[in-house]
């Protein structure tokens, strides 16, 4: 379990616009359960529904690129990026918020225990 609250501080300790933060969590007694950013649907979903113009998905695709960046910088890799596990926030009269989903201690949990 020392790998597992290894790595809860490392998602604790991640914070930037474009990666969904982890809000909250209990690990008393299993179930454990991890709360993280309320975000409307996936990227698969929203390019199903939006036909959104070039700028559009070059913002989005920026939003990606900031988000793996400050992974990078954190000394992170993500390992497994795939539409599903990118966020969106559709916003009123702005561009869509992109967000990137990073969840090590579940493959943690579900995996190596």
């Amino acid at each position: 379990y020392q790998f597992f609250f290894r790595e809860l501080n490392i998602l604790n300790h991640i914070s930037h616009q474009n990666i969904v933060y982890l809000r909250a969590w209990t690990i008393l007694t299993p179930p454990y359960r991890l709360i993280y950013d309320s975000m409307s649907r996936n990227l698969i979903k929203h390019l199903q529904t939006n036909t959104g113009s070039w700028q559009n998905v070059i913002n989005i695709a920026a939003q990606i690129a900031n988000g793996l960046v400050y992974l990078e910088n954190e000394g992170i890799v993500h390992g497994n990026l795939q539409a599903k596990h990118i966020f969106v926030l559709d916003r009123r009269s702005f561009c869509p918020l992109v967000k990137v989903y990073f969840y090590i201690v579940f493959y943690c949990l579900f995996f190596r225990f």
